[in-house]
């Protein structure tokens, strides 16, 4: 089912027999698009965990809805909760992570001020990034929205993943860089309650990054023999996540 966007106070989200209205946005996407709202059930979704079941509230080209019924989703919560930690990159290009971040499941994201990593200046950054958030979410069929974090240096993103296990992505030449062939501990067997993937800028991680990523227990991730660009080894970064199960996956070879 086709789902909406519904802005809610998170202290007090609507119960079944109340009346919502849409933003315009939503509304004109519904009446405009979808030919208005009829007799129909629609889905309803906060960014918080909930998807409401709501009808028409009125007659003709209506934007208000009744709550029928409200509902978790068990698939938001399955799994580590999963932090994207992702230096950020020129335009449309990290625009592409934030997207793909809200489709894959993850929890966080943290974008990283790096050594080499591109931070454009623009007021409007941030209200195109939670734009395309809300978008990925009902495209996607969730009902939460990732934390989305004002821009981190790397330290400070690594004191924000202290309870989570880290893992780092590299290009093949960073991997001794980043400390690869260390072997899986015996707390490696554990399923931690965090995962969080680091994933540096195009020009790579610095020596001094590298090291602090080190001195913080990050294990390199592999992913794989090639060079990826930040968006391609954010993305395979959380996929290789979700196929292993959330393990923390394999060390670097």
């Amino acid at each position: 089912m086709r789902q909406f966007f519904l802005v809610v106070d998170p202290a007090a989200p609507p119960v079944p027999g109340d009346v919502v209205g849409l933003e315009p946005d939503e509304a004109h996407h519904l009446q405009g698009v979808l030919r208005g709202a009829g007799d129909r059930s629609w889905c309803l979704v906060d960014g918080y965990g909930r998807r409401y079941t709501a009808r028409a509230a009125g007659e003709g080209r209506t934007s208000r809805f009744e709550i029928l019924a409200v509902a978790g989703d068990p698939r938001e919560d399955a799994g580590p909760r999963l932090t994207l930690a992702c230096a950020v990159v020129k335009g449309r290009h990290f625009e592409l992570v934030v997207e793909k971040a809200v489709e894959l499941g993850a929890h966080r994201l943290l974008p990283l001020v790096t050594a080499r990593g591109v931070i454009e200046p623009g007021d409007g950054r941030r209200a195109r990034w939670d734009a395309l958030m809300r978008a990925a979410l009902k495209q996607s069929g969730r009902c939460r929205l990732p934390e989305l974090a004002e821009p981190l240096s790397l330290p400070a993103a690594l004191a924000a993943c202290t309870e989570d296990r880290l893992l780092v992505g590299g290009a093949p030449a960073e991997r001794d860089l980043l400390g690869a062939g260390r072997g899986a501990g015996p707390a490696d067997a554990t399923t931690p309650a965090g995962l969080a993937l680091f994933i540096g800028p195009e020009g790579g991680w610095t020596p001094p990054e590298a090291a602090l990523l080190t001195a913080a227990g990050a294990r390199p991730l592999d992913l794989g023999p090639f060079t990826l660009r930040t968006e391609t080894a954010a993305i395979a970064g959380l996929v290789l996540l979700r196929a292993l199960g959330g393990d923390g996956g394999p060390a670097g070879s």
